[in-house]
């Protein structure tokens, strides 16, 4: 019998570690219900001016010379031996289209094609697409009103998501980020082990936030000083510049493989970012979350957190003077509430393909 087909529209391109990882993990999950799998070869293109392209162009070149080329090379290498591509040609290739994971309905930069309006008569369902914001602006909702009832099953990866849905007059309902669909030992698998002799504290940060990176760095310095077990704090997702910081030891090479890895092994984690505080989960580890307050994007982070009684994980980089030493994490009740929220992902998924 011939498989189904199944295109997934999302930002596999990226050179984000998240949103190559979580698009790893949904074309898995997919696979595993015994369809055929392609991402649709499309990337965005950003109109920049003049000046912004040529600061671009020369940034890429020091980020080279700084460890980045490693990275890309790694990265791409991962995106050829693992995600399925293929150029859309025409409708009636696919039997069903899937507006995948990760930020694809943002306002920002939204567009026909990642809310899938290209597709006439085939079927589509979205799978933990997220809005990256809590409201839409009114002059949008007509839009994406008219894109989503087009759809047959639709699912958002945060509750705020599901609520602007709802708002439309559409039904949805919340599931997991793909990268949690899997446990650990799925992850192993992909893992590259950095082999270090010295134990370390991995901070996993989001890029263009000083003060937050800071903080981050700064806390986890403390813990290795409490811990006193001799261990080193590397850094990850930084500006590549940064790594000219006596002591700020910023890994700026690691492929999507050699980033699992880090999480693997880390003693103790500390991240401001949503895909750190997945594979911290995933891999069972200790970690605290410094956020920015106020910051919109902080609700992925916290609603994750919440629902598997996590609250007391995170911090805010303004008031780190509060934040005392906090009891290893009981995974035994956070793997029982993450099992219900995943068997209830999955089984939306299974159903929405069928």
């Amino acid at each position: 019998m011939k498989k189904k087909k199944v295109a997934i529209v999302s930002f596999f391109k990226s050179e984000n570690y998240g949103a190559i990882l979580q698009s790893y993990a949904l074309q898995s999950a997919i696979e595993k219900f015994g369809y055929q799998v392609h991402y649709l070869d499309y990337k965005p293109q950003r109109k920049l001016s003049n000046m912004r392209l040529i600061k671009n162009i020369i940034w890429q070149l020091v980020r080279f010379f700084l460890g980045y080329k490693k990275r890309l090379l790694r990265t791409q290498e991962f995106i050829k031996h693992n995600i399925h591509v293929e150029r859309f040609l025409k409708e009636e290739n696919y039997d069903i289209y899937v507006s995948g994971s990760d930020q694809v309905w943002f306002p920002g930069y939204v567009n026909d094609f990642f809310l899938l309006n290209f597709i006439k008569h085939q079927r589509k369902i979205s799978y933990a697409s997220s809005f990256g914001t809590a409201q839409l602006d009114q002059f949008l909702k007509p839009y994406y009103f008219n894109s989503l009832s087009t759809y047959t099953h639709i699912s958002t990866r945060e509750e705020s998501g599901t609520k602007i849905v709802n708002t439309l007059g559409l039904k949805s309902t919340v599931v997991l980020d793909p990268t949690l669909l899997f446990q650990k030992e799925y992850w192993k698998l992909k893992s590259v082990n950095p082999r270090l002799s010295q134990k370390y504290i991995l901070c996993y940060i989001m890029s263009g936030d000083i003060d937050t990176a800071n903080a981050v760095f700064k806390q986890a310095n403390l813990i290795a000083h409490r811990m006193q077990d001799n261990c080193k704090v590397l850094v990850i997702g930084d500006k590549e510049y940064r790594k000219f910081i006596p002591g700020y030891n910023l890994i700026c090479n690691a492929g999507p493989q050699e980033f699992i890895g880090y999480f693997e092994n880390a003693e103790y984690i500390v991240t401001s970012s949503f895909h750190g505080t997945c594979f911290s989960i995933i891999f069972e580890k200790n970690y605290i979350n410094i956020l920015r307050k106020n910051n919109p994007v902080n609700v992925r982070i916290e609603e994750l957190n919440n629902k598997l009684g996590l609250s007391g994980r995170m911090f805010y980089s303004d008031s780190l003077e509060h934040l005392l030493d906090l009891p290893p994490i009981d995974y035994t009740i956070v793997n029982q509430r993450l099992s219900v929220y995943r068997n209830h992902s999955i089984s939306f998924l299974k159903t929405a393909l069928q």
